[in-house]
């Protein structure tokens, strides 16, 4: 994962439907490691991993699309999902990895989106 390219990348995305001072995009202490979030929710990459957290993250996934369009908007979603397809999708092959159903969902949004566009 080229940090500096994944940095520009999801920021130019996340421009298009969010203010700058709306979001942080933030280099963790180790290496490979960035957040990206907002006061609702973070994107945690770290490496070949990674996770979204929301501060209500349901227990059932029924729940899981009202819990994330609570804190993150389709339009978040979609930007993420193109900042996704221009790294060759290394957001979503990093929080596949987790094995969190949450995110997992979320990953599954992010292909429809994609699949949506073309």
């Amino acid at each position: 994962m080229d940090i500096p390219v994944l940095i520009e990348t999801i920021q130019r995305q996340l421009n298009t439907v969010l203010k700058p001072i709306d979001f942080d995009i933030t280099e963790g202490p180790g290496e490979n490691e960035l957040d990206i979030s907002t006061d609702d929710w973070t994107i945690h990459l770290e490496g070949a991993w990674g996770f979204l957290a929301v501060d209500e993250e349901p227990e059932e996934s029924a729940e899981f699309l009202k819990a994330r369009r609570a804190a993150m908007s389709e339009s978040v979603e979609q930007a993420i999902a193109d900042a996704d397809a221009e790294l060759g999708g290394a957001i979503s092959d990093a929080l596949s990895v987790s094995g969190d159903p949450f995110t997992l969902d979320f990953v599954a949004a992010i292909a429809r989106h994609l699949t949506a566009k073309s």
